[in-house]
């Protein structure tokens, strides 16, 4: 291989005085060197190609293509020689080529999605598109667990709707465990029928001398008087036992609801607070905002969560760092004070700062050209060739 000379950029220089440095000292600057082969040592094993342009008859008149690939009937044998197959690039399609409108129609038209009511007069973009698959996802959830649910009786849909609303099962059990006790008395027997009488005026807080007089007058009366005194007071037995399951559940619904009022409420003054803190800049509020309103976890039971609640249990379960946690809450007026003093001394410290170079500018003005002027000589500014 010939020598590569390399040689600096200069003037009045001959080529003998020039230094001169083999290619191979260069790593990288050249191709590596392929081992030549020694066609010497060519067997007979080695596939004997026709020459380009000749006869073959594997060829069949045809000549060689470059670039042409083998395969297993690339000679064209059994038909046409197979095509290549051309690569087509995956084209991604950006989110206002979409339209969610037809998407939307689709799915509500086969099914997949439940209509409803002004759903044509929807405008749709992607993050309300989002919002909308999620909400019908959520929907279609709580219709399946709806359904299962249903078939395991009435008490099994009470009870399901109690504890979404945030409800005490044992509360719950208290009332369905009344009701399988009136459930199991037999009117049909005269002990039966006392029990259901008493069991009646105890509930509505007749006292037991009482309830013994009535019993005793009843029974004067006759058995039929009796026992349709006793078939009565099981049927207004259940009817108040299935009337407080259901303000139950109402109460427990309408508490629930006023939990939510009370956090929508707290979180708007929380985002008022954020946003409108003078000390913070506008990428801090929203940095802030997001780090307590965006919900991207989720646990097992299908709560979401912020970053805020995970860095809270993270806290929790760590006691050194629960430890300053409240330690900070403790001395929170003392805090306050710390930083209101420190915003203080960098106010004032900024303040002395340009008051220092507005002093300096002043004096640099009043000077003398004639000093300037002497003073630019002595220090002259170095040429440059880039500004």
């Amino acid at each position: 291989m010939s020598e590569v000379k390399i040689t600096p950029f200069s003037f009045g220089e001959s080529d003998e005085d020039i230094a001169q440095v083999k290619a191979d000292a260069l790593p990288g600057a050249t191709e590596p060197k392929k081992e030549e082969e020694d066609k010497s040592q060519k067997t007979e094993k080695e596939e004997i190609k026709p020459e380009k342009g000749g006869l073959s008859f594997f060829y069949l008149g045809e000549e060689e293509t470059e670039g042409e690939e083998d395969t297993p009937d690339s000679l064209g044998l059994f038909g046409n020689k197979p095509k290549k197959e051309e690569k087509v690039e995956d084209k991604k399609i950006s989110t206002e080529e979409v339209e969610y409108s037809a998407i939307k129609d689709f799915l509500i038209e086969n099914g997949i999605w439940q209509d409803w009511e002004g759903s044509e007069s929807t405008e749709l973009n992607a993050e309300t598109f989002q919002k909308l698959w999620e909400a019908q996802a959520e929907n279609k959830a709580k219709h399946y667990v709806t359904e299962e649910v249903s078939q395991f009786g009435e008490t099994a849909s009470q009870l399901m709707q109690y504890l979404k609303a945030g409800g005490d099962v044992n509360q719950f059990l208290d009332n369905h465990n009344q009701q399988l006790d009136v459930a199991s008395i037999d009117v049909t027997s005269e002990d039966g029928q006392e029990k259901a009488i008493s069991t009646f005026y105890e509930s509505i807080g007749k006292s037991k001398e009482w309830i013994k007089k009535q019993i005793n007058r009843l029974k004067d009366d006759g058995e039929d008087t009796f026992k349709e005194e006793a078939e009565d007071c099981i049927d207004k037995l259940k009817e108040e036992l299935h009337s407080q399951r259901q303000e139950l559940i109402r109460e427990q619904q309408q508490a629930q609801k006023e939990r939510q009022l009370q956090v929508e409420a707290f979180n708007k003054n929380l985002r008022t607070a954020i946003h409108s803190d003078p000390d913070a800049a506008e990428r801090e509020k929203k940095e802030l905002d997001k780090f307590l309103f965006d919900y991207k976890y989720q646990d097992d039971g299908g709560t979401k969560y912020s970053e805020f609640y995970k860095k809270f249990i993270e806290i929790q379960q760590d006691p050194k760092k629960y430890h300053k946690l409240v330690r900070f809450v403790k001395d929170f007026e003392n805090f306050e004070d710390k930083k209101k003093t420190e915003k203080e001394v960098k106010a004032k410290t900024f303040k002395f700062l340009r008051t220092s170079q507005e002093t300096v500018s002043n004096f640099d003005e009043k000077t003398p050209v004639k000093e300037k002027t002497e003073k630019t000589k002595n220090n002259p500014q170095p040429f440059r060739f880039f500004n």
